[in-house]
């Protein structure tokens, strides 16, 4: 637990604005976004783009541990700020009945349960796309507008800066979030696809 505290930490000095926090309770740790879906829902979507990139941070790097904590996706759809929840337990039993009772949970509350999805599987499920656009850059872009796919979002660009320094050694992908409506409809203007703009990913090779 304490080295994904560490990672928080690192990573909240690195979000230039920063629009997520995270909280300690027991053994688990809540990610939540900042500002309000309702009051700042620019600043929400980007405070969860940020989130997702976090999360998948952690998947990456903790992917081969064998005692990882349970990650919970929006587990109450009635604090929207909540993006998600990493229990840690101390034994494999107790990992076994969290997820059993996580399970049931996300059933009962009709959400989409998105803590399995793995490395190989999430290009497939994630229904965005990746658009060249000028100066050897592309766009990360939405079908739809709602906090699962800007999850999605995050998850997507971590993916891929991990995917190139798995393979070169090093990553020249720079991700930039598009801060707000004029920024996204620049992007609109350079690509003819009917799809919503996220974010922007710069080659610096």
């Amino acid at each position: 637990m304490q080295d994904y505290i560490q990672i928080l930490q690192n990573k909240s000095l690195q979000s230039t604005p920063s629009y997520w926090a995270y909280s300690i309770s027991g053994k688990a740790i809540e990610l939540k976004v900042l500002p309000s879906f309702k009051k700042d829902p620019e600043k929400y979507r980007i405070g969860v783009i940020q989130a997702g990139i976090i999360i998948q941070n952690f998947r990456i790097k903790y992917m081969n541990e064998e005692n990882q904590p349970l990650i919970q996706i929006f587990p109450s759809i009635m604090e929207n700020e909540l993006v998600a929840i990493f229990r840690f337990s101390t034994s494999i039993n107790e990992l076994k009945l969290n997820q059993s009772s996580l399970e049931k949970e996300q059933k009962k509350n009709s959400l989409k349960n998105d803590d399995l999805i793995t490395v190989v599987d999430l290009p497939k499920r994630s229904n965005l796309e990746f658009i060249d656009i000028p100066k050897n850059s592309l766009a990360l872009c939405t079908h739809a507008e709602n906090p699962f796919t800007w999850l999605h979002v995050g998850y997507q660009a971590e993916i891929m800066i991990h995917q190139q320094r798995q393979k070169n050694g090093h990553s020249s992908y720079v991700p930039y979030i598009l801060k707000n409506s004029y920024e996204q409809l620049a992007i609109s203007d350079l690509i003819t696809e009917n799809v919503t703009p996220q974010m922007v990913i710069f080659n610096y090779h």
